[in-house]
């Protein structure tokens, strides 16, 4: 496991996270800590804020109040390409591959995007494009990739930038059960060989209750429970927020 250079064990960090649109709050006073190579899932209602803060710990959005630190340093302020060289990437709902490049190209350029020359940045894709098995789709443009393999394909050109923290949005939304699975069992992997910190927001329950660690719930941009997968989903206030009028096993 990566040792972490932060003082607190943690490899991220926010404190008191607010954010307001127009008086309106969208986060209220969030502390998350994501320890180093740790599969963390955020979950919540539509609504509840998770995108809101994936898009502020990646820089896409500014706080109005509170603080972003990673390995103990402040982030706050600092600019989403920023970011990404100090560790921090992300990936979208949708996969924003560049469609007229082959899943080998796209992975090359980001690559060389953080910073590696050319050969370097060859190495990595091959490296990426072994670990998450799209050896038999490598040279095939992004265009016309089957919906499963573009979800691994952004996966695998998110590690091209070498991240501490990586924050995948939805990464199972469109896949059928067998895909997900797949899916689960990719991420695992991921976070095995690389050592990098996973965010997962997903909105599949049982796929977050079998992959992650540990489990943070929001709920009207609050923090309203934390901890492992078995003990959120006994949490009264989660079944009342979130997950229905019962708890909900692990292959829900």
């Amino acid at each position: 496991m990566t040792k972490p250079s932060s003082s607190t064990g943690y490899v991220l960090e926010t404190r008191g996270v607010s954010v307001a649109y127009a008086g309106v709050a969208a986060l209220s006073d969030v502390d998350l800590v994501l320890a180093p190579a740790e599969i963390l899932g955020l979950i919540g209602a539509n609504g509840a804020g998770k995108t809101t803060f994936v898009n502020v710990i990646s820089g896409f959005t500014r706080v109005t109040s509170g603080s972003v630190l990673l390995d103990g340093e402040d982030v706050t302020r600092a600019t989403p390409d920023k970011r990404v060289r100090k560790g921090i990437t992300r990936t979208f709902q949708a996969g924003r591959l560049f469609t007229k490049m082959t899943v080998r190209e796209n992975i090359e350029v980001a690559a060389l995007g953080a910073g590696l020359r050319s050969g370097a940045a060859r190495a990595k894709a091959q490296e990426l494009i072994a670990l998450s098995g799209l050896a038999s789709v490598a040279d095939i443009r992004a265009d016309v990739l089957p919906y499963g393999f573009e979800r691994k394909a952004a996966l695998a050109r998110s590690l091209a930038t070498s991240p501490k923290v990586l924050a995948v949005d939805e990464p199972a939304a469109g896949l059928n059960e067998s895909e997900s699975q797949e899916l689960v069992a990719f991420l695992a992997e991921m976070r095995d060989a690389t050592g990098v910190a996973v965010i997962i927001i997903e909105h599949d329950v049982g796929l977050v209750m079998r992959l992650c660690d540990r489990v943070h719930v929001l709920a009207e941009g609050r923090t309203i429970c934390v901890g492992a997968p078995a003990e959120v989903q006994q949490s009264p206030e989660v079944i009342q927020a979130y997950l229905g009028t019962r708890s909900v096993t692990v292959d829900a």
